[in-house]
Parts: C-alpha cells; structure tokens; sequence
C-alpha cells in the first residue's frame, strides 16, 4: 500500500476492532481489497457506473441488525482547504445511493451522520461557516443523501490521535442513532 491512505486505513482497522464485536461493520477503502475492504461509492444511480459515481468515502460504519448506515467518513490527509471540504460534503449530499466493498448497497438512514476530518489546525470558525452553509443548502437539493441528519467537519493536526478523534465521532454518531 502507498502512504496514501495510511493514516486512514490505521484509524478505520482501530474503530473496527472496537465496534465489529458490538454489532457494527466498518468498511474502509485503503487497504488490501477483502469484504469489508474496498471502494465505497456514492452515486446518482442504483446501478453504479463511472458515469453517476459522485464520490468515493473513506470509511462507512454500518449496524448489523437493523441494518442502517451510522456514518460515512472522509479523512483529508493532505489537505483542508474549503473547495475540497465543500466537495466532499455535496459530493455525498447529491447522490442517492451509497455502493459498498462487494456491491452491496446500504440506504442512507435517518439519523445519519457525515464526518469530515481535514489536515490542519485551527480552522473552527470556518468549518462552522461551512456546516451553517451545507445545512442550509441541503434541504434544497432533495435527494437521499441531503437527508443526512448532521454534517461535522474537524480539523486534525499532526499532534492530534486520529484514531481517538474519530472514535469520538463516531460513538457520536452511534448514540444519536441508539
């Protein structure tokens, strides 16, 4: 694997050694291709296809029984700056279908929650300014997935643990949905 996705794949194996045995499955996209291992889509379409593929996510937390997606992730290793913060918020937000690892489909749920993580420091106001911006756009676009119940955006320093910020978020996520 290239260190593209490192930091990524660490943190997606650690929330999944915590969560798998209490009922979730966590699939992520950087790492050896395996069940729950591979690309994660989101699309326009039932059928995914490169021409109504929106975007690609990092990791996706999904409850076994009922099954219900708790949270999609995109982790920016290398950036944070607002275009792509914005386009992986509206990337999700305009599609309909999100597409797992073995081309199994997982339907948005209603309490679902988005998790954007970004390089850098310091960035608080603007990434309020960007929720308050998405939040109210979403209602707009009337798609599936501008159901998405809460959008977080954070920004992660080299000094911050990943894996411990994203398992706050997503014990977040899943207590919003409990």
């Amino acid at each position: 694997m290239s260190t593209h996705g490192l930091r990524t794949s660490e943190a997606a194996r650690y929330i999944a050694a915590k969560l798998n045995p209490l009922g979730y499955d966590v699939y992520y996209d950087h790492g050896k291709k395996g069940e729950f291992v591979g690309k994660i889509a989101v699309s326009i379409e039932e059928k995914l296809s490169r021409e109504n593929e929106l975007s690609q996510m990092d990791i996706a937390i999904i409850k076994r029984e009922p099954k219900k997606l708790i949270a999609l992730v995109e982790i920016e290793e290398t950036t944070n700056n607002p275009k792509k913060l914005i386009g992986d918020i509206f990337a999700v937000l305009m599609g309909d279908f999100i597409h797992l690892p073995g081309g199994t489909q997982v339907v948005m749920g209603d309490k679902t929650t988005l998790i954007i993580l970004g390089k850098g420091e310091d960035h608080k106001i603007r990434n309020e300014r960007l929720l308050k911006l998405a939040d109210r756009a979403k209602s707009a676009l009337g798609t599936v997935n501008s159901k998405i119940v809460k959008i977080v955006i954070e920004s992660i320093g080299e000094k911050n643990n990943l894996e411990e910020l994203l398992m706050k978020k997503v014990d977040e996520a899943i207590r919003k949905n409990a």
